[in-house]
C-alpha cells in the first residue's frame, strides 16, 4: 500500500528523474528500506525527512506538505494478509471495516480477548 509519504517520495524522484536507487543513495540508505518506507512496510524516520529537506532544498510550501505526508503517514496502520487464512483475512477485513462502529465496551471485549484478561 503506497502511503501518503511514499506517493510524495515517489514524485519528488520522478520529477527529479531519480531512481529508488538515487533517491536511497542521496539519503544514505538502502532502497529496500526506502521502498518499504513508500509501501507502509516500515515506519518513516524524523531524521529521514529532515535529510529529504536538507538535499533536496524544499521551499516552504514543499516542506509542509513533506510534513503533513509524513504525519499522516506516522499514524497508518497495514495489516499484511499476504499469506493469511481464509479466515484470519476475513477477520482482519471485518474489524478494520468496522473499527470506526466499535463501541467502548467492544474496544474493552476486544482488549480482554488479545491480552487473555478473564
Amino acid at each position: 500500500m503506497l502511503t501518503e509519504l511514499g506517493k510524495y517520495l515517489r514524485k519528488l524522484r520522478i520529477d527529479n528523474g531519480q531512481l529508488l536507487k538515487d533517491m536511497a543513495d542521496i539519503l544514505g540508505i538502502s532502497s529496500a528500506n526506502l521502498s518499504a518506507v513508500e509501501n507502509g512496510k516500515r515506519k518513516p524516520q524524523y531524521k529521514m525527512i529532515q535529510d529529504i529537506i536538507h538535499h533536496y532544498c524544499l521551499n516552504d510550501e514543499e516542506q509542509d506538505e513533506l510534513w503533513d505526508a509524513y504525519a499522516i503517514t506516522r499514524e497508518e496502520v497495514s495489516l499484511s494478509l499476504e499469506n493469511a487464512t481464509d479466515k484470519r483475512r476475513d477477520v482482519g477485513l471485518a474489524f478494520a471495516r468496522q473499527f470506526d462502529e466499535l463501541s467502548s465496551k467492544q474496544m474493552d471485549d476486544i482488549l480482554k480477548i488479545l491480552h487473555k484478561k478473564p
